[in-house]
């Protein structure tokens, strides 16, 4: 059994993929569960911080959309995206208003989505959530048999840019922060030096943005988005491995 990273980089593929992607409106965004029906309708539910007035006026213009609701989260539980078990990713950096939101989603789908969807939840593959989406995509990791995930690979849609950022072996070894990208790595890493992960905290992010010459917001993005995907890769081949001996 291996672990694949798996990045997709699909232009426009679905009016939702190019809202979590590109929209000024949203600041973060990752899909936190998702369920796909025989006949291709896609059901999803969303964790999306930013401007959520500018969100919503966006899904009433979003035709495939057979259902929509959105449920706005109180700022005090949302400022840790991971205080829910949910982890989110930056998406850029322009939206304003900082509110966070779940969105449930119920829609048919392209061809495309559809044969994607289909061709990531055949038998023997296991998406392993969040999907977490930036300006360049959206990233998420894969678990199973080497040949069935091969198959799996081989039927996405030539329309997706697919790109592995890893592989990996449920029990071996992985540098945990290979899933870092170089600028979450670089915050760590100035973090470390400054004393922000000391107890007691020897250092603000603000600290760490001063640094890295980049705005405090930003900076304290990079970091949780790096404490999250590291505390996440402590414990996974840990629940991997465990799944494996049953």
């Amino acid at each position: 059994m291996k672990r694949v990273r798996l990045h997709l980089a699909p232009g426009g593929v679905h009016p939702v993929y190019e809202l979590l992607t590109t929209s000024p409106s949203v600041e973060r965004a990752s899909s936190v569960h998702w369920n796909v029906t025989e006949d291709g309708t896609l059901t999803m539910l969303h964790r999306i911080r930013g401007d959520v007035d500018g969100i919503e006026a966006a899904l009433e213009g979003i035709g495939q959309l057979q259902a929509y609701e959105v449920l706005r989260v109180d700022e005090t539980d949302s400022v840790d995206a991971s205080s829910g078990g949910v982890d989110a990713a930056p998406v850029g950096e322009s939206a304003t208003k900082g509110e966070t939101a779940y969105v449930y989603l119920r829609d048919e789908g392209t061809d495309d989505s559809r044969r994607l969807f289909r061709s990531l939840s055949r038998d023997g593959v296991l998406m392993v959530g969040p999907i977490e989406y930036d300006e360049t995509g959206a990233s998420f990791t894969v678990v199973g048999e080497d040949r069935v995930l091969s198959r799996a690979h081989e039927s996405i849609p030539d329309r997706f840019d697919v790109t592995i950022d890893g592989i990996g072996e449920p029990e071996s070894a992985i540098d945990p922060t290979s899933e870092l990208s170089d600028r979450q790595r670089e915050a760590a890493r100035v973090g470390v030096e400054l004393g922000y992960f000391d107890v007691p905290r020897e250092a603000s992010h603000e600290d760490v943005a001063r640094v890295l010459e980049c705005a405090p917001s930003t900076a304290a993005e990079h970091l949780q988005k790096a404490q999250s995907r590291l505390v996440r890769s402590a414990f996974e081949d840990d629940t991997l491995s465990e799944r494996e001996s049953r």
